[in-house]
């Protein structure tokens, strides 16, 4: 019967994890983010019923704040086209009266850029010699040799793809309509290649996460159809490292690998020695000591959610679930506060109730039956990880930034459903660790993709190197 309430819930239900009580809906913004983190896109806020710790109502959305400061302001003023009063008298302007405020879009613009060298020649010195030299002038290199895709118009496919999850097929039909009819492959070789030129500041990325001392981690399935070190049937997958919150330079890092194996989390991690927080999966046990690992209590919160949710008042009565929604609730007066002063404050006021959370668990004769006794050993295999949230204040109390990063990855995902080829992975992986870096770094993804697909292609290759490719790091850039 469990089962079945179960796929009836997640067929027909709500699948928001949000908890409805007396005093009306609570929210909690750090909450989860999936239904079932490792398969699946759809997830909402958590949320939480404790009554005595108040929730902020959030302010009206108003125009000011709706609209940036950077948007241009054009000003039309409608004639009046009375010249005279009614008695004869001729009228003149007064001022003008404000009508409304709209936002007008224009369509992209897109033209066929042809690229000339001047050339020039010495008139005197072919007189004198009877032969003439040339000289000439030295075009940009361009992104993609012998192509069509300018800096812009791949910037504009990557950032339509893994900005917006519009997936090529669409893109083709919109460029065919604007005048530009090429086939789905190009666009996805284009893809490919801007990957390529973009992998030495990817590289600078995922090096500079690993020598943060805190990190989050988490994976997703993605597959790769012609895959050779994996069958056709099954998937391989999206491993992703970030920075925690509280960084001052965060960093996204998406790494694509057939398997799930520990093998692939200790390559992945390889050079990183501080503190990591992630799920309860296995592959990260094999990660080296230097390691300390912090566990997620959104996903301890997610397991025995889904074991009260199909039960009558199972919600209502479920003492672990109301003793974690009391902890997220408390954890959000400090989110935001100094690593020193949430540690202090997690101490003083959630300790307790994480030692009230485990004395429940151990004051249980039997293990139960079902998915309330799948949320107990959870939590139990999962313990000195999560005591471990008391002792580093710039740990968040879940991984659900992570969460959030491997969401746009699946929302992505489900449109263009998954990659033909080993490097479309790879490229995809690259290109996602660009937006999700720019966006965290609170970058126009547009400008800063198009700046990178501009400016990579002129440094030599020899010249790749930190030195010169640190500017181009999304904490560092100016796109001004």
């Amino acid at each position: 019967m469990e089962q079945l309430a179960r796929f009836q819930r997640f067929v027909y239900g709500n699948r928001s994890e949000e908890i409805h009580s007396e005093q009306g809906t609570l929210s909690n913004e750090d909450a989860s983010v999936f239904f079932v983190p490792e398969h699946t896109g759809d997830q909402s806020d958590q949320s939480a019923t404790a009554a005595q710790v108040q929730e902020p109502k959030k302010s009206k959305a108003t125009r000011k704040k709706a609209l940036s400061k950077s948007l241009p302001i054009i000003e039309t003023v409608i004639p009046c086209d009375d010249e005279q009063c009614p008695q004869g008298h001729v009228l003149e302007v007064a001022g003008k009266r404000f009508v409304r405020e709209e936002v007008v879009i224009i369509p992209q613009v897109i033209y066929r850029h042809q690229i000339y060298e001047e050339v020039k020649k010495c008139a005197t010195c072919a007189k004198q010699t009877d032969h003439t030299q040339f000289f000439q002038g030295h075009a940009p290199r361009p992104l993609i040799a012998h192509s069509l895709g300018s800096a812009s118009m791949v910037a504009t496919i990557a950032y339509n793809k893994y900005g917006l999850s519009l997936p090529l097929y669409r893109q083709a039909k919109e460029f065919k309509r604007a005048g530009v009819d090429l086939p789905e492959t190009t666009y996805a070789n284009w893809m490919t290649k801007a990957s390529v030129v973009v992998q030495p500041v990817v590289n600078l990325i995922r090096e500079h996460l690993v020598a943060q001392p805190f990190l989050q981690g988490d994976e997703t399935p993605y597959k790769a159809i012609r895959d050779p070190r994996k069958s056709g049937r099954s998937h391989g997958y999206m491993w992703v490292m970030r920075s925690v919150q509280s960084s001052n330079e965060p960093g996204v890092y998406y790494a694509y690998d057939a398997t799930r194996a520990g093998a692939f989390a200790q390559e992945l991690y390889e050079g990183f020695s501080g503190v990591l927080q992630c799920d309860g999966y296995s592959g990260y046990n094999k990660l080296d000591d230097a390691i300390t690992r912090t566990g997620c209590m959104a996903h301890v919160r997610r397991r025995f959610y889904d074991a009260a949710v199909h039960l009558k008042n199972g919600i209502e009565d479920s003492v672990p679930l109301k003793l974690i929604d009391t902890m997220f609730m408390l954890e959000r007066q400090v989110q935001h506060a100094p690593a020193g002063e949430r540690q202090a404050f997690r101490i003083k006021n959630i300790a307790p109730l994480m030692k009230k959370f485990w004395a429940w668990i151990d004051g249980l004769t039997a293990l139960p039956k079902g998915a309330l006794g799948r949320a107990v050993k959870y939590a139990q295999n999962q313990r000195i990880y999560l005591d471990r949230l008391m002792d580093y204040g710039e740990i968040d109390f879940s991984n659900n930034a992570t969460e959030r990063s491997v969401k746009d990855l699946v929302i992505g995902r489900k449109n263009y459903l998954f990659s033909t080829s080993v490097d479309g992975a790879e490229a995809n992986a690259n290109l996602m660790t660009l937006c999700e870096t720019a966006k965290a770094n609170q970058l126009d993804v547009f400008k800063y993709l198009k700046c990178l697909f501009e400016k990579l292609p002129q440094i030599p290759e020899f010249e790749l190197n930190e030195t010169t490719l640190a500017p181009y790091l999304p904490w560092n850039i100016s796109l001004d």
